[in-house]
């Protein structure tokens, strides 16, 4: 191996222990709230109600935000009945490191190695 694969993992890496020690640490301590506790209700009508199309809150259409949160969550919940705060919530720490892969990759191949850790 290279010195340029080898840090290419190094960096790989450290984005994905950044992103786990800051949003997966203890997910379930907490109860579901808020805002949690709404997405988690939308992804359960998507497949309670069929339509994987369009998120509703108690049938009244969502269309103010992007759906792809709540059709992961509709996916875990047919595979996964009961939607805990652990489930909900590695949902969103997986949504959130794909995001944080992504944009790396594609700094990475605009800017400085540096400037794509940040």
């Amino acid at each position: 191996m290279d010195g340029f694969s080898l840090k290419w993992w190094h960096e790989l890496l450290l984005i994905i222990v950044v992103v786990i020690l800051g949003y997966g640490v203890a997910p379930s301590r907490l109860p579901l709230y808020g805002e949690e506790e709404c997405r988690v209700q939308h992804g359960i009508e998507m497949v309670e109600s069929g339509d994987w199309i369009i998120a509703t809150n108690q049938k009244v259409p969502i269309l103010d935000r992007p759906p792809g949160q709540y059709w992961f969550l509709a996916a875990i919940h047919a595979w996964i009945h009961p939607l805990d705060p652990l489930t909900t919530r590695m949902s969103a720490l997986a949504i959130t490191l794909a995001t944080a892969l992504l944009i790396w990759a594609y700094a990475r191949q605009f800017f400085a190695v540096s400037a794509a850790l940040l």
